[in-house]
């Protein structure tokens, strides 16, 4: 009670008490406290397991699902997060998600892509544990084909002088990757986008318009010429032969 009595009556003396404790423990410790963390690894400590990977898959068969072959996390003493972007995975013979979860040492993980619709395209999707990601491709086979379909736009006729008139679309077909565009004697456009004159990229399934100015004079034709990988198609729009010539 004395003690007590003596605390109660001078607080300070006692928190000096404390203070000087605290510095006497830090000054003959404090070192091994900073060290501690390199000196003893906690338990699940890993930020990712050993490096792992899935071997691609070629000539795969347009729109097909393909699954790779598993790999065994290993390098882990606790459970890691997992996740998968382009793509849907699957825990040891669980069904396969595209949620995060949690992995464990020795877990078995295989990735499932559904391979492009289009041929010699490739398809990625990247599986990651902790800090450690691996891809899974499939490419589709068949052989690259630049050189589309033929090219057609409807002609216009009786067109006024000097009006801008533009084309039906013509949906470009028969190529299996990006292919330039060009055009003389007008402007083009690719679906949506603006008119250019430009030399751009189209792919199959794309539309494609012609922009074409008739003449300011009558019964005379203008035409502008769209190539695709070494292939034309024309747009030409001619005025009418009574038409009045714009001065």
């Amino acid at each position: 009670m004395r003690f007590a009595d003596r605390s109660m009556a001078n607080p300070t003396a006692v928190s000096g008490v404390r203070v000087r404790t605290a510095l006497s423990f830090l000054s003959r410790y404090g070192r091994l406290a900073v060290l501690a963390p390199l000196l003893f690894r906690p338990v699940g400590a890993d930020a990712g397991p050993d490096p792992f990977s899935f071997a691609p898959v070629n000539n795969a068969t347009v729109s097909k699902y393909y699954d790779s072959k598993p790999a065994t996390l290993g390098g882990i003493d606790a459970p890691l997060p997992i996740s998968i972007v382009g793509g849907l995975y699957k825990i040891n013979e669980g069904p396969y998600t595209g949620q995060a979860g949690t992995v464990g040492v020795n877990d078995r993980v295989s990735v499932l892509v559904q391979a492009s619709n289009r041929s010699a395209r490739s398809v990625s999707a990247t599986l990651s544990v902790g800090n450690v990601s691996a891809p899974f491709t499939v490419t589709t086979g068949g052989a690259i084909d630049t050189v589309p379909d033929p090219l057609s736009f409807t002609a216009v006729d009786n067109a006024r002088p000097g009006v801008a008139y533009v084309s039906t679309p013509a949906i470009v077909a028969g190529i299996t990757r990006r292919t330039p565009i060009s055009v003389t004697g007008g402007r083009y456009r690719i679906n949506a986008d603006a008119f250019s004159s430009l030399t751009g990229m189209v792919s199959a399934g794309d539309q494609v318009h012609v922009e074409v100015i008739a003449s300011t004079h009558g019964g005379t034709a203008t035409t502008a010429t769209i190539t695709i990988g070494g292939v034309s198609g024309s747009f030409t729009v001619t005025t009418s032969a009574t038409a009045d010539t714009l001065r």
